[in-house]
């Protein structure tokens, strides 16, 4: 039984609605309520207003009217429809992108006397928010984010039939009526095609329980190595802790069976509501006996039983793998500790003979699925290594997803060296569908360190596989301002990177009837890479006529087989150079190299960089031999091996000419987008006003437990003042630090823009200024990357600020959360942005390579 009371939710919904809404436009905001003028808060508005008052315009439905509809819940989840839309015309011309379109619920709920706090699942709802019976007061609610992808209906996240998920969001509410509001979108990439004739359905689950107020532990979300012939197949294990009304504060070091200890590697600390996944180092001396069944550990006072499994390698069984993703820095906790699946070969003990392969799975599925084990091919000599990507969705393989992949392969190897089981050190990539594309993008940034790459139904980019076209706020930005904010998602355009798989074997699979990824996406990427090439790219492109986007046995097709039979060596780095290619990047801490040669920083932040190596567009002959390099966008650039045997040589662009570096170079800083603060190498750090009762106190939490619920990521929330203190004495760790209020409010935040290391300033209450750039607004307010204040220029630092607190939490919604959103370095918000989207935003831009002003690559509205 759970320990929760159920607070019941009111069975009839009302909702407004449909407006449109651009694919992962939402963090943007938009949203046309706010449009219009009402005599209190639009969001108090919509909570008050009567049935079916109101005239909303929307381009979707028949007469370009939004109105009311009404639905009744069954089993607590509440189907959206609006049939005032004619969804089939609407997509005649544009094609997923018009099935996009949100709407507003609302029904009632009441928290009975004694409840201290409310436990929410949200799911598949973007945002909810609790508007109090008339109290008088007109403040606008507080909107907490949702879980949309229905990670707590997951078999990872539900905790039982009767309770709050592993997932579930606590809010403090007083005892008292309610008009809950959700924020709900439909979205292809989670509720799939509803096929012609049919509507395209919104299905939103929302629980609520008591919340007992007590410390829990998330077991059904612990990381434990299995035992392979008595070793743990990992060094790492987790589990997460739900604080209660107190915080926690734990420190582990204990054995757990004979020779077996685990141990936090720093004091945890976990404010209160907020869940942490605790990561614990394995230490083995010895092997566990097959006698060894549990082990016990225990967290303060909460016990963690853990059943062992011992998995013989001999039997050629799966065994899960345990690992910090990213590899973690010595005396310091990881970001995370992430679980993959290994499928062993059938006979393990025998030398290696062919690469590894390192299998990508599609969005929402969970890498220990058997459906999914079982599609691997059957290639007799290779291990087959299964990520999670930190979750069935990811960072759909970029970023933190993309670090997860190389982590777990960097693992293998140690894993299995007490058993004295040697592994290839060449790898191939595979995936299907999202993972497909994982393969296409990591592939094509890191080509060095693959032998060939196989993708099945891998679409080419986020933007086109449900296109960005109808963003309400495209249509009131300067299209100046939309190229900066798309250029946020240069590090994920594919096709960008396409020339990079120069001499990287790789066959593409698609369903000819594939009403998922249609199959143009295969064949546009294989007609981009042979481009880039002259036709010469070693890439085969295979397409199954009546086929959709899976079936049973998809990557153990003939093709499959035949590719993997018959797949040549990897070239050398001669052979690479001389057949001549060109290497892009847009981000090169994500970026690896290619024919031993690497961009490591650019000129322009935020731009594309190409670098043409013998390149056939250059050629008017063979060449005698050495590199004719040609450069767009680059400063610096590495060379392996060029006239000193296998050293690496640091070349710099100056006068517009390539010069070996005859001295030490600073090291190039860390590079964005704001996306990237979730790739860092050791827990988040959110440093809060220590004051008690700042609202910037209750935000920390729910970002941080946003963060636990998308990307499985530790936070460490941190006070003003013990921030300072571990700047001063070296502890603050190489995490990504984010500074949460203005100087006045916050005095780590004081001290880190009185390093005028960016031209960011707050000379009074009220104003910030950018460049010089005078924001005094009301409702303004800014997410911008920072240096590192002690990692040095290979980790981020970041502040979040508003003139008011109204600007601080617009600005807070830009951080990340979900992938795909246009968010550079830095954004400035308005109020405008709450109908505007991104039309309303006062700037945005890049730093520049020494995080001072770039004019070529930045927006401001007062410039």
């Amino acid at each position: 039984m759970s320990p929760h009371r159920k607070i019941d939710v009111g069975p009839e919904w009302e909702a407004v609605g449909p407006f449109p809404s651009g694919m992962r436009e939402h963090p943007l905001l938009a949203t046309p309520l706010h449009a219009f003028p009402t005599p209190t808060h639009p969001d108090i508005d919509i909570a008050r207003r009567p049935y079916g008052e109101g005239d909303w315009p929307s381009e979707l439905p028949f007469g370009g009217r939004a109105g009311w509809a009404r639905f009744t819940a069954s089993d607590d989840t509440v189907a959206v429809s609006f049939d005032s839309a004619d969804w089939d015309q609407l997509r005649a011309d544009r094609g997923w992108a018009s099935l996009q379109y949100s709407a507003v619920l609302r029904t009632r709920v009441h928290v009975p006397e004694g409840t201290r706090g409310v436990l929410i699942d949200a799911l598949q709802a973007v945002e909810f928010a609790f508007v109090p019976d008339g109290d008088g007061s007109e403040a606008p609610p507080a909107w907490h984010n949702g879980d949309v992808y229905a990670f707590g209906g997951t078999p990872l996240g539900e905790r039982s039939t009767c309770g709050p998920s592993n997932f579930a969001k606590h809010v403090a509410l007083a005892p008292g009526g309610y008009t809950l509001l959700v924020r709900a979108i439909y979205e292809c990439r989670m509720f799939g095609d509803p096929g012609a004739g049919n509507p395209p359905v919104i299905k939103v689950t929302f629980r609520a329980w008591a919340d007992g107020g007590a410390a829990a532990l998330l077991p059904g979300l612990g990381a434990w190595p299995d035992a392979l012939g008595g070793w743990l197949a990992g060094a790492w294990a987790s589990v997460p802790v739900r604080a209660g009304e107190e915080p926690v504060v734990l420190d582990v070091d204990a054995e757990v069976a004979p020779g077996l200890r685990v141990a936090t590697v720093k004091t945890v600390r976990i404010a209160p509501h907020q869940t942490r996944p605790v990561a614990l180092k394995i230490t083995q001396e010895k092997p566990l006996s097959s006698d060894v069944g549990e082990v016990e550990v225990t967290l303060g006072d909460l016990p963690w039983k853990i059943a062992v499994t011992h998995v013989s390698t001999s039997a050629a069984k799966p065994f899960r793998l345990t690992f910090a993703s990213p590899a973690t820095e010595p005396r310091q906790p990881p970001a995370l500790v992430s679980l993959a699946v290994v499928v062993p070969p059938a006979k393990p003990h025998a030398p290696p003979s062919f690469p590894v392969f390192l299998a990508l799975h599609g969005a929402g599925v969970w890498n220990e699925e058997q459906g999914w084990i079982d599609n691997m091919p059957d290639v007799p000599a290779s291990w087959v290594i299964l990520p999670s990507g930190r979750n069935e969705w990811g960072e759909d393989w970029h970023g933190g997803s993309m670090a997860d992949v190389w982590a777990a392969r960097d693992a293998l190897a140690p894993a299995l060296a007490p058993l004295g089981i040697a592994v290839s050190h060449e790898t191939v990539l595979i995936g299907h569908s999202n993972g497909g594309q994982g393969v296409w993008h990591l592939a094509a940034r890191y080509p060095d360190r693959i032998r060939g790459a196989i993708v099945a139904a891998g679409y080419l980019k986020i933007q086109d596989y449900v296109p960005y076209t109808e963003h309400t706020g495209w249509r009131f930005a300067d299209p100046a301002l939309a190229g900066v904010l798309l250029s946020a998602l240069t590090p994920y355009n594919n096709d960008l990177y396409a020339s990079n798989l120069a001499s990287v074997p790789v066959l593409a699979i698609h369903g000819g009837a594939d009403d998922n990824v249609p199959p143009r996406h295969g064949r546009a990427h294989v007609a981009l890479v042979a481009a880039w090439t002259r036709g010469g790219a070693d890439v085969k492109f295979v397409e199954y006529k009546g086929k959709g986007h899976y079936w049973p046995g998809i990557l153990r097709e003939d093709a499959v087989k035949e590719f993997i039979a018959t797949l040549p060596p990897k070239r050398s780095i001669d052979e690479v150079r001389k057949a001549g290619f060109t290497l892009a990047t847009a981000n090169p801490d994500e970026s690896g190299g290619k024919g031993g040669i690497r961009i490591v920083e650019l000129l322009t932040p935020g731009r594309l960089a190409r670098l043409d190596v013998n390149a056939p567009q250059w050629k008017d002959g063979e060449g005698d031999g050495g590199l004719d390099l040609h450069g767009t966008n680059i400063k610096r650039i590495e060379v392996m091996g060029y006239a000193q045997g296998e050293a690496t040589t640091t070349f710099e662009l100056g006068d517009g000419e390539w010069q070996p570096a005859t001295a030490p170079l600073p090291p190039p800083r860390a590079y964005g987008p704001v996306i990237r603060l979730l790739a860092a190498r050791a827990p988040i750090i959110l440093v809060i006003p220590e004051a008690e009762g700042s609202p910037l106190r209750s935000f920390a939490v729910r970002y941080a437990n946003d963060l636990f619920t998308y990307h499985r990521v530790d936070v460490n929330i941190l006070g003003d003042a013990d921030a300072l203190r571990a700047v001063a004495d070296g502890s603050l760790g190489s995490g990504s630090v984010i500074a949460l209020g203005r100087p006045d409010q916050n005095r780590y935040s004081h001290w880190l823009i009185a390093q005028e290391r960016t031209p960011l300033a707050f000379p009074t209450r009220g104003v910030m200024t950018i460049h010089g750039a005078v924001v005094y607004e009301k409702g303004a307010g800014i997410v911008s990357l920072l240096p590192h204040p002690t990692a040095g220029d290979d980790a981020l630092g970041a502040i979040v600020a508003g003139n008011d607190d109204a600007g601080f939490e617009l600005a807070a919604r830009l951080l990340p959360l979900r992938t795909g959103v246009p968010v550079p370095d830095w954004a400035v918000t308005s109020t405008r942005s709450l109908w505007q989207g991104a039309g309303g935003f006062i700037g945005a831009g890049w730093w520049s390579r020494e995080w001072g002003w770039s004019g070529r690559a930045s927006w401001l509205d007062r410039e």
